[in-house]
């Protein structure tokens, strides 16, 4: 570990900009609906974003794209089914040396600003590599809460830094493999290039709250949906429930 950081302080920073698609697999539950279409129905989202890197400073943000057509399906009887999965509003700023971070997030139709420490966590190192995008990267892994959480970071690209918000790497994060399975992020592209003006900015929009705040407020809402629809309250992972009603 002090090699790989001893590698990166003596290798010129990065600026510039790193693009990720990050996909999010989802199980659908269905009721009154035919097997057939369930079939069909599409299992996974895929959405683009960039880490913006100067200096201490970046910032992680969806890519800004035209408005694209809803999924539609055709069921029995002429009746057609459309599916709308609109991306929240989202960005995430940190700041290297005063150790800082804000994250603006939308949830349930509100928008709230995240007052948080830069990620400090400890990390387990591995042996094995691979390889994104020519850069040779290692695998670190640790808990969260009771899942694996495994990330590709890339000695070679001294940018302490890396999507969603995470960090406490010798090099840049190339790859986050969330434990359930159901959630990755990688790399498609990297460009070494001047960042530009007003491009990396603290969020200012939504309600400041803390991190365990803003935990406890998706766990009453998360309640308050399981009681309203019936959805499981065990389970995990990402899934959508549709009931068919004539």
């Amino acid at each position: 570990f002090t090699l790989f950081a001893n590698l990166a302080l003596a290798q010129k920073p990065f600026e510039g900009r790193i693009q990720y698609r990050e996909t999010i697999r989802f199980s659908i539950q269905a009721e009154g609906l035919d097997p057939a279409i369930l079939d069909n129905m599409p299992k996974e989202r895929a959405s683009q974003r960039e880490l913006w890197i100067k200096g201490n400073e970046s910032i992680y943000l969806p890519v800004e794209k035209k408005e694209v057509a809803d999924d539609e399906l055709q069921a029995e009887g002429g009746m057609r089914i459309k599916f709308n999965m609109q991306e929240p509003k989202m960005a995430i700023y940190t700041q290297l040396e005063k150790k800082e971070q804000l994250r603006l997030q939308e949830f349930m139709d509100r928008t709230f600003l995240i007052e948080a420490k830069v990620d400090s966590q400890a990390w387990k190192l591995h042996g094995d590599t691979k390889e994104i995008l020519g850069y040779n990267c290692l695998r670190a892994s640790r808990k969260v809460d009771t899942s694996d959480l495994v990330v590709w970071f890339a000695p070679a690209l001294p940018a302490n830094t890396g999507p969603d918000g995470m960090s406490n790497l010798p090099g840049c994060i190339l790859r986050i493999e969330y434990g359930t399975g159901d959630r990755l992020v990688e790399a498609v592209g990297i460009e070494s290039m001047a960042v530009p003006d007003g491009k990396i900015v603290k969020p200012k929009e939504g309600k400041k709250v803390t991190a365990a705040e803003f935990k406890k407020i998706q766990e009453e809402k998360m309640k308050e949906m399981m009681e309203q629809f019936g959805a499981p309250a065990g389970g995990g992972g990402n899934r959508v429930i549709i009931r068919m009603q004539r």
